[in-house]
């Protein structure tokens, strides 16, 4: 994370568009100790190929840079692709050495976005969110 940054927030969360392009470049550059892999359920295809833009990332721009898990976002229990995709997301965190977060982002028009990423931080800080 820039300097400026660092000295006013504790973390910054980027939520980035399932492409590989120069924003996603720009925002694993921007990242320090952990840079979190936000993955809408709808891209598993590219997951592979975000990871070779990792491995590049961290080879010329941000050797500090650290993936440490997968987020599922616009997700829903409900439907069989959705369990479909997370245990596909899971075997492909296996082979990244990585882990999938239990929370997700759920994508119904009633619920609250806010909290499900509430408890997201919850999971990845071990605090006691109580959204």
């Amino acid at each position: 994370m820039s300097p400026r940054l660092n000295t006013t927030y504790d973390f910054c969360i980027i939520d980035n568009p399932p492409a590989i392009n120069v924003v996603v470049a720009n925002s694993l550059a921007a990242s320090n100790n952990h840079h979190l892999l936000v993955c809408r359920a709808f891209a598993l295809n590219g997951l592979m190929e975000l990871s070779a833009t990792l491995d590049d990332v961290q080879q010329f721009m941000n050797p500090s840079l650290i993936v440490d898990g997968i987020l599922i976002t616009i997700f829903s229990h409900r439907t069989i692709i959705g369990q479909h995709i997370k245990e596909q997301l899971s075997r492909i965190a296996q082979v990244m050495n990585i882990r999938v977060y239990n929370s997700v982002i759920r994508h119904y028009p009633t619920t609250n976005a806010a909290i499900d990423y509430g408890y997201f931080i919850d999971e990845f800080l071990g605090g006691n969110f109580h959204g």
